[in-house]
């Protein structure tokens, strides 16, 4: 879920999963606004990429995590200037003891 976490200004974000885009253009209010990851296994790699600053920069961005149990796994407050990116690391359906091999 994403939201505009200071003054509703306009900021826009793309939201990119393992380099492939997501969202191409979403407008941030002030509410949390839920949208659906498809990960794949193991590591994977969002990027939160800031279009613009909104009337008043600079892009002002809250960003949850959440998994499929509904436990938060990631929260993150950006402030970002125009075309900066933002990236969240997540690991996804994998045995610890895979990665340890």
């Amino acid at each position: 879920v994403c939201r505009d976490f200071e003054y509703v200004d306009g900021d826009r974000v793309r939201i990119m999963v393992n380099d492939e885009v997501v969202v191409q253009n979403l407008t941030l209010d002030s509410s949390f606004r839920g949208i659906n990851l498809k990960l794949g296994e193991g590591f994977n790699k969002i990027d939160f990429i800031a279009l613009n600053q909104g009337d008043s920069g600079p892009n002002t961005a809250e960003l949850r995590i959440y998994d499929d149990n509904k436990k938060l796994i990631s929260s993150n407050i950006f402030k970002i200037n125009a075309k900066d990116t933002n990236t969240i690391n997540v690991l996804s359906n994998v045995d610890v003891k895979t990665l340890l091999k």
